[in-house]
């Protein structure tokens, strides 16, 4: 005789006189069938089994607890309709997407979840099709979701950090500030309007390329803050090959109608002391001096001094300068004779000055003294 209890686990009732056999039920040689079933079932508790996965992954068609998902990833938004209470443990195999829903599919940190191939998790009927997933365990022993919010950590154990080096990671060190730490110490600081500070020497080694890319019409700036009587160096320093040593260099952007400039500054209020333009000439402009700078071969007094470049330069006379014709020699000739203009800087007076491909000869203007400065701007092409 076929067994009088029900065959399925979500059919039975917590109800005691719901359940069958009824009290008038005469049990006799099916006795045997109905122990069978209750067994049957019971067992299923503890029984895997595999179910298709799909936009309703019905859970509760199946009597088995530990069910293996199967097929193609698939966007799952139903489980299906079962008794309240009735638990599944779900072993996915594919990049499932779980769809959160506040009634229907609640899922943690109430988010949709995508799932990998080895995730785990636990559903629990609250009856009406309605599910809540209690337990997600990932595969990879990653959390479900990404942690929204940290401890502070300290520089021995940061708050964010790896279990197999529990000293290095990121940890808060003051309002707006966080810290890198490498071993127990720090070595780089990120603050509000600060930028990153190195807290130790701070070495990229390997070979490798360091880019700063600014935006749009923006500037990117290396400034080592002092606030003592001395400020702060920017040292650029090649590598030092056991043949040859690196060079250092510094490239101008290309700009699609005029390529920049690349220019020195003396300090942070004045304009450029020295400038390569875009045609890589070397100019003086607010002092300094050039590599490829003119010299005064008489005039100007003792000790004049010139500084800039064949394009540009200024002298500054030296004592007792007199009336005596100053002649400059080019550091490089020109293929000929450029435009000069030359101007007593003081009273903005323009001198004489007749040029050659291998210099310039000014004739100062009377009452210019020691200390009085020459602005002189050449105009034309030099030798390559």
């Amino acid at each position: 005789m076929a067994a009088d209890v029900k065959t399925h686990l979500y059919e039975w009732s917590t109800t005691e006189s719901s359940n069958l056999p009824v009290g008038s039920t005469v049990v006799s040689t099916n006795l045997d069938d109905n122990l069978r079933m209750i067994q049957k079932v019971v067992r299923d508790l503890s029984a895997p089994t595999t179910l298709a996965a799909g936009t309703s992954t019905d859970l509760g068609s199946k009597d088995e607890t530990f069910i293996t998902l199967t097929g193609s990833a698939a966007t799952v938004t139903a489980l299906g309709t079962v008794s309240a209470g009735i638990y599944k443990w779900v072993i996915f195999n594919a990049a499932h997407v779980l769809t959160h829903n506040a009634t229907s599919l609640i899922l943690p940190s109430a988010a949709n979840i995508t799932a990998a191939s080895g995730d785990v998790a636990c559903f629990v009927s609250l009856g009406s099709g309605n599910w809540r997933c209690v337990s997600y365990t990932r595969a990879s022993g990653n959390n479900v979701l990404n942690a929204s919010t940290f401890g502070d950590g300290t520089v021995g154990a940061p708050a964010i950090t790896f279990a197999a080096d529990l000293d290095t990671g990121f940890y808060r060190s003051g309002t707006n500030t966080v810290n890198v730490a490498a071993g127990g110490a720090s070595v780089a600081q990120f603050a509000a309007a600060v930028g990153i500070t190195p807290t130790t020497t701070f070495t990229v080694s390997g070979g490798t390329t360091i880019a700063l890319t600014p935006g749009e019409g923006s500037a990117a700036t290396i400034n080592p803050l002092g606030t003592g009587v001395t400020g702060g160096d920017i040292n650029l320093i090649s590598g030092a090959g056991s043949t040859t040593g690196g060079t250092v260099k510094l490239q101008a952007g290309a700009g699609g109608i005029t390529s920049g400039n690349i220019d020195f500054w003396r300090n942070i209020t004045n304009s450029p002391a020295l400038r390569v333009t875009d045609m890589g000439h070397l100019v003086g402009i607010s002092g300094g001096s050039a590599e490829y700078a003119p010299t005064i071969t008489s005039g100007g007094g003792t000790s004049p001094t010139i500084v800039g470049s064949d394009m540009a330069f200024k002298i500054t006379l030296g004592a007792t300068p007199g009336t005596t014709a100053i002649v400059v020699d080019f550091y490089q000739n020109y293929t000929a004779a450029p435009m000069v203009i030359a101007q007593y800087q003081s009273d903005h007076i323009a001198l004489r000055a007749v040029a050659t491909t291998s210099g310039i000869t000014i004739t100062p203007a009377a009452g210019m003294t020691q200390n009085h400065v020459i602005d002189v701007l050449v105009i034309g092409r030099e030798d390559s």
